[in-house]
């Protein structure tokens, strides 16, 4: 019997990938693309579809220079820590995340907060530091927070606009 792929499922698989499309990463035996996080939209009114695959070493991707900047490779257990990560805060809720890697550029900004978004939904496991001023450490322990809870709160207040920050 001869499979059926309507034409609102073709639209549907087309627009999911389609971001993918657009900035050059094509499925290859290093790595398969799983997907994309929920499309997220940064103070600045930038769309950004974060892409989400499975690598089994290092990528070699030909990028759309139009559309990427730069990509690095980076265990998601290091956007976890403490070591080499800061922050400060930018307005009531908002904090920019900072990661100084030696062998990396600094990864900063809407970046590292997918990357800890990423990290949190992946592993499965808290920050050892504060995401938000309104969601600390202690405030992730002591209501027993799990991931998605986490991840929701960060999308909820990480994409509402500045109150008093000038930036």
């Amino acid at each position: 019997m001869p499979s059926q792929v309507s034409t609102s499922d073709t639209k549907k698989n087309f627009d999911i990938f389609r971001p993918i499309i657009e900035v050059g990463v094509i499925e290859s035996d290093d790595y398969i693309v799983l997907g994309n996080l929920p499309a997220f939209r940064a103070r600045y009114g930038i769309l950004i579809h974060p892409t989400v695959a499975l690598l089994r070493r290092p990528p070699k991707f030909k990028l759309s220079t139009d559309e990427v900047e730069s990509v690095f490779w980076i265990s998601l257990s290091e956007f976890l820590e403490k070591p080499v990560h800061s922050m400060y805060p930018v307005d009531k809720f908002y904090m920019v995340h900072m990661f100084e890697f030696e062998e990396y550029p600094l990864t900063y900004g809407i970046t590292a907060l997918l990357c800890i978004i990423m990290a949190i939904g992946v592993l499965e496991k808290h920050p050892n530091f504060s995401l938000m001023s309104n969601l600390t450490v202690t405030d992730m322990k002591e209501k027993k927070l799990n991931s998605l809870d986490i991840i929701r709160h960060v999308y909820e207040f990480s994409s509402r606009k500045f109150e008093n920050s000038k930036i």
